[in-house]
Parts: C-alpha cells; structure tokens; sequence
C-alpha cells in the first residue's frame, strides 16, 4: 500500500456542452487552470456512445474486457487528474451510466462524447499527483 497526504484549497468546476469528448475536455480544463493534481469529486451529465473497460474474467491475470456502449445515457462519476512520465496531464474516470431505468454499466471510462451537457466538480490538490507505468510489467498508469 502507499499513502500520501494532501491539502485541497481550491475547488474547479468544468460544464461540458454538447459534442465535447468528456475525457478531453476536463484534461483541457484542468491544464487551463494549471491542475495537476486533484480529485475528480462530482461527475454527472449525459453522454453517448461511451467506451468501458473492466478487469475480465476470473483467473490469475484476467485479460481486460472493452464494452462500446450505444445511445444515450446518464453518467455519474469519479476519479482523478495526474501527471504521466512525460508530465502530461492523465484523466482517470471511473462511472456509471444508465440507459435506462433499471439497468447501468460500470467501468473505467475509456472516451464518451457529451449529450446536452456534463458538470465535473475536481477538488484541485497543493501539488502533482504522478502516474507511473508499472503495474505487473503493464502499460497500466497506476498513482505513485
């Protein structure tokens, strides 16, 4: 496990209009206001045509499973905006989205396009949080 602590002073609210990709868009945000390092606290909107993925199947390296969703659908998230190697900015989106009463999907959230509009709320930290890849010789960004 690793921990760290930080202070939270500032708080960043993004609107995405229609037709944004979601992803892009608090990316472009956040480097706007200089953000590299915050919690995505709030994430709720519309969007369409999202892309998932989630961990796979059982076993003891369970190949990731990418899910292209159709239509439109409500979105209600989380997650955070790091820094990568090269000190690029890193979205990372964890959501739900519904397309229906009664039915949702789960994962993290690979792209997606706004439908009307999309409001994220990112709790802006006091310094960088760096993603590294490292996790199990994989391309996967983890927080360091």
């Amino acid at each position: 496990m690793e921990s760290a602590l930080y202070d939270c002073r500032r708080i960043l609210v993004i609107r995405l209009d229609e037709g944004e990709d979601l992803i892009e868009g608090i990316g472009s945000a956040a480097e706007k206001h200089g953000v590299d390092g915050g919690v995505i606290v709030s994430l709720t909107g519309a969007v369409v045509d999202p892309k998932i993925i989630n961990p796979g199947g059982m076993g003891d390296e369970p190949e990731p499973v990418e899910t292209q969703l159709e239509g439109k659908m409500e979105v209600d998230g989380g997650g955070n905006i790091a820094l990568d190697d090269d000190e690029r900015t890193v979205v990372h989106v964890h959501a739900s989205f519904g397309p229906s009463p009664n039915k949702s999907y789960t994962g993290h959230l690979v792209s997606a396009k706004v439908k009307y509009f999309v409001e994220a709320v990112i709790a802006v930290l006091d310094r960088p949080m760096v993603r590294r890849v490292n996790l199990f010789g994989t391309k996967v960004l983890v927080l360091e």
